[in-house]
This record gives C-alpha cells, structure tokens and sequence, in this order.
C-alpha cells in the first residue's frame, strides 16, 4: 500500500514523462531509490483513477456536461471519458422536452389510432 505522497509523486514523474509508463517507472526509481520499484502498469492506473475522479467530479458540478467538454478540459481521448462513465454505470443521454399529453388529446389520439387500424386492415385485404 502506498502513500498518497507517493501516489502524488508517481503521478508527477508519470506527467514528466509525457504518459510514458516505462520512462516514468524508471524516472520513479532514480528519484527514489529506497521506495519499492512498481510497475509500469501501476502508472498508468494512478494517471487513470485521478483523471476518473477529475471526470467525476466535473459531473457533480455540472450534469449537462458534455463527454466532448470533458475530453478536451482533461486533455484525454472521449471514448475514455465514455468508459469512465460506463464503469461507473453513468450513462450520458440529452434531456428532450416533448409536449405534454392532457387528458383532451385522449380523444384525438383514439381517433388516429381507428385510423391507422382501418387503413392496415383495408390494406391488407387489397
């Protein structure tokens, strides 16, 4: 189990070296040479789960976000932003607004629907 000042630095030296897991764990190992050498992928996966709670947390300020608004403001591909979301099980959609249905359109609905049925049945005795 590490630190968070280690994951901190992880993070760092994983930025320093431009996303490069191998590059960065050797870096991780010169600047700290009495901490456990781990591997490449552990790297990767702290750049990942801190750009995840980023992604999170820009959700919580704001919903109607968009999965192309938070691609470009964390500088990451949008079908990782997707994969975030679908791990999380949160699933992007645009809220439509529909008009309303009252009880007057009852009428004017059942009247289109004898329509449609007089007009398949009439249709398929043809």
């Amino acid at each position: 189990m590490n630190t968070n000042i280690e994951y901190a630095d992880m993070h760092l030296v994983y930025g320093a070296a431009e996303g490069n897991a191998l590059a960065a764990r050797r870096r991780y190992s010169e600047l700290f040479p009495r901490r456990q050498l781990l591997s490449h992928q552990t790297f990767a996966g702290v750049d990942r789960r801190m750009r995840e709670g980023q992604c999170l947390d820009m959700i919580d300020q704001d919903p109607a976000i968009s999965t192309r608004a938070i691609s470009a403001a964390l500088v990451i591909p949008q079908s990782t932003v997707w994969r975030m979301l679908r791990r999380k099980q949160l699933y992007p959609f645009h809220l439509q607004k529909v008009q309303e249905l009252t009880p007057a359109d009852y009428p004017h609905r059942r009247q289109y629907c004898q329509w449609l049925l007089q007009r398949k049945f009439h249709a398929k005795w043809r």
